[in-house]
């Protein structure tokens, strides 16, 4: 169930990438792996804190600290998440590609400090076995 769950928000978040694709005529590569970048960054997320959760560690993030006691309702979350900053991106890159661009360039940014953390502690819990 997860599997597929995690294939639709892949699967959906690449088809939101592919039209905005279509609506331009040269390709903006750039804006493009920064999706898909981003789709990659949530997806570890979400793997490395189940993870690290499994394990023994704790969700510091208050905002996400009770949806993470329910995997299905936390991969849920994240893919509406994910799904919604790329729609909204895509909306903004019609009228202003560069803010778009810098904004899913920050989230990556953001994404790769996270995954940082989850990888740290996820080495710390396993030390302790």
């Amino acid at each position: 169930m997860k599997k597929t769950l995690l294939t639709i928000l892949l699967a959906g978040s690449l088809s939101l990438a592919n039209a905005q694709e279509k609506e331009k005529k040269t390709p903006d590569y750039f804006y493009r792996s920064m999706q898909i970048s981003y789709i990659a960054l949530n997806t570890a997320d979400y793997i490395l804190t189940m993870k690290a959760l499994e394990n023994g560690g704790i969700e510091k993030n208050p905002l996400m600290k009770k949806i993470t006691e329910n995997k299905l309702l936390c991969l849920g979350v994240k893919a509406g998440l994910t799904g919604f900053v790329l729609y909204a991106t895509n909306q903004m890159y019609k009228d202003n590609p560069k803010t778009a661009r810098y904004i899913l360039l920050g989230a990556n940014i953001f994404y790769s400090a996270v995954i940082t953390n989850n990888i740290s502690v996820s080495i710390k819990l396993n030390r302790r076995k």
